[in-house]
C-alpha cells in the first residue's frame, strides 16, 4: 500500500469555506471490526519489544493488539470516575479531605482578594 496523502489547496472566493481540501488515504487496516486508518510509530529498544511482544504471544494477541489494550487500560485508569451516586459523591468528598492540607480561606477573604485584583486592574497599575 502506498503513503497517506493530504492535499489542501485555496478555493475560489464565492467558496463558503476559505480552503478546499482532498483526502487520500491510501493506508486503512481493518482489525476485526474496527476500520483503523492512523499508525503511530512507538520507539522501543529491542529488550523492550521482546518483553512486550513474548507478553503479547502469552496472551494470544499481536504485538499490536496487546499494545492498544494496555493503552486502553491505562486511559481507562486515569478516567475521572463517575458521581452517579450521593454514596459516590460522599467518598469523593471524603478523599478529597483526606487529600489536601490545610484550611480554606472562608468567602470574606476570597471577596477580599477578589475585589483588590478587580480594584488594581481598573487604575492599570
Amino acid at each position: 500500500m502506498g503513503e497517506e496523502f493530504l492535499s489542501c489547496m485555496m478555493g475560489p472566493a464565492s467558496s463558503r469555506l476559505p480552503f478546499h481540501c482532498n483526502i487520500h488515504i491510501l493506508n486503512v487496516y481493518v482489525y476485526k471490526e474496527y476500520v483503523m486508518s492512523v499508525r503511530v510509530q512507538v520507539v522501543l529498544d529491542e529488550i523492550e519489544r521482546e518483553a512486550f511482544r513474548q507478553a503479547a504471544a502469552n496472551d494470544g494477541l499481536s504485538l499490536s493488539d496487546w499494545l492498544r489494550r494496555a493503552a486502553r487500560e491505562r486511559l481507562e485508569q486515569h478516567r475521572a470516575p463517575a458521581l452517579s451516586s450521593a454514596e459516590d459523591l460522599r467518598a469523593f468528598f471524603q478523599d478529597c479531605d483526606e487529600r489536601e492540607q490545610g484550611l480554606e480561606p472562608d468567602w470574606q477573604q476570597h471577596r477580599a482578594v477578589i475585589e483588590e485584583s478587580k480594584a488594581r486592574g481598573r487604575s492599570g497599575s
